[in-house]
């Protein structure tokens, strides 16, 4: 099984990566308050190509909706009346706008040697990366440097594609239902916004609907990921008073960009900022800040896996606000905080089985005890997990997403793929000996 899967896990991730799929943050509809979906109408072009490997691979009831929402099942092949659960698969279309996702030219590192591994303007330094020792004489992929190289999440479709091939050409592996869907904007906070079987949609939800699903969106090899991040993000606004610069004084200037740059200062004398926080430390991110003489914005993300620490640091940050705003007037000076996606690990501690499955197959898999870590970020499965799906996430196999020092052993995705395969029949193990 292994070459041929190692083959076409490969040419499919090597193919989809050369499409660009980059979404966008603050894309709206009409109304200028709706997020637009998809943000960026080339995610439909990758839709459009995993629409039709899905009818490839001869799966039922293969949809794309008009938000770029790939779907489709594998029936059960378990005798009539066997009562299995229904597992879904999900991997998102979109790759991070956190680096270039154009023109992607993926080299493949055959035989790796355990080297720092130089690309274009960039080195993968084994000092970084120590995991790369494990790797040795395997093929390493990554971008020429320049751009991002997409493993996240196309690694992820590559290997949920794969797997369905191999069960589809072996129909003896038994197996109840699984579905699939393909979402857009996982990457700006978006991609349950019309998520089948989830947003009401009463079409995709007679047809989809799982009792537990998996993102395959996690790094490295072996992890299993039931915890992220409960997750706000800010948006401060500023008005200027402009005043001729030569006779301002006593004039009642107004700056924005001084404005801001206090507000930069409180933030990070408050908080950690990201360079600063690790395993379950919170912080706070200002990532955008745009400052001229008649108005500036500041936008940012605030994280914690703690819900009541969550609240306080809102709360410290407005107590920062405000000492701005009694200084320069709070109608100048105006900050919005709005939820993002909660902690998941709290329901998924209600669906144990989710878990038990992933660890059972990596297990038996890659011969390891799975990785259990919190995720620093989110994931699809968050919102998921907390519109009542469990949606853990497990390994797609790659390191460094959202940048052109990302990479991934091709070992990792065959493995990938064999954890797949082992974990649809786990379910169907149980049922089967439960009917007996």
């Amino acid at each position: 099984m292994e070459s041929i899967t190692r083959e076409r896990v490969v040419e499919r991730f090597l193919r989809f990566v050369s499409i660009d799929t980059q979404s966008a943050e603050d894309i709206f509809e009409e109304d200028g308050k709706t997020p637009l979906i998809p943000s960026t109408k080339k995610q439909r072009d990758l839709a459009v190509v995993l629409e039709g490997e899905l009818v490839n691979l001869g799966l039922e009831h293969v949809m794309i909706s008009d938000r770029s929402y790939v779907t489709a099942r594998l029936p059960s092949n378990l005798p009539e009346g066997t009562d299995c659960p229904t597992i879904g698969l999900i991997a998102h279309i979109d790759t991070s706008a956190s680096a270039s996702g154009e023109n992607v030219n993926p080299i493949q590192h055959h035989d790796y040697d355990g080297s720092d591994i130089k690309l274009d303007g960039v080195t993968i330094n084994v000092e970084e990366n120590p995991e790369l020792k494990n790797y040795i004489g395997d093929t390493i992929i990554t971008s020429d440097g320049t751009t991002l190289l997409g493993a996240d999440d196309k690694a992820g479709i590559a290997e949920i594609l794969t797997t369905f091939g191999h069960l589809t050409h072996h129909p003896e592996i038994l197996h109840g239902d699984i579905v699939v869907c393909f979402n857009p904007d996982e990457e700006t906070g978006h991609g349950t916004d019309y998520f089948p079987g989830v947003d009401g949609d009463t079409i995709y939800k007679s047809i989809w609907g799982a009792d537990l699903a998996y993102t395959i969106d996690g790094e490295g090899l072996g992890t299993v990921e039931d915890e992220t991040f409960n997750a706000s993000k800010f948006e401060i606004t500023i008005k200027g008073r402009p005043v001729h610069p030569g006779y301002a004084k006593g004039k009642g200037m107004i700056d924005p960009t001084y404005v801001a740059a206090d507000i930069l200062e409180k933030i990070n004398s408050e908080f950690l900022r990201p360079e600063e926080s690790e395993k379950r430390k919170e912080y706070v991110w200002a990532r955008t800040c745009t400052a001229n003489e008649t108005e500036g914005k500041i936008t940012g993300i605030i994280r914690s896996f703690d819900a009541t620490e969550l609240r306080d640091m809102e709360g410290d940050l407005r107590e920062r606000i405000q000492d701005v705003q009694n200084t320069f007037g709070a109608e100048n000076v105006e900050l919005t905080i709005t939820p993002q996606y909660s902690n998941m690990k709290e329901n998924l501690d209600k669906h144990p089985e989710a878990i038990r499955y992933a660890n059972q197959a990596i297990e038996t898999i890659c011969g390891m005890e799975p990785i259990r870590k919190p995720i620093r970020g989110g994931t699809d499965g968050s919102m998921l997990t907390l519109k009542g799906l469990p949606t853990p996430n497990i390994f797609g196999g790659g390191y460094n997403f959202h940048g052109p020092m990302e990479y991934i052993p091709v070992s990792n995705m065959v493995k990938a793929v064999n954890t797949l395969v082992e974990l649809v029949q786990l379910p169907a193990r149980e049922a089967m000996a439960a009917a007996e």
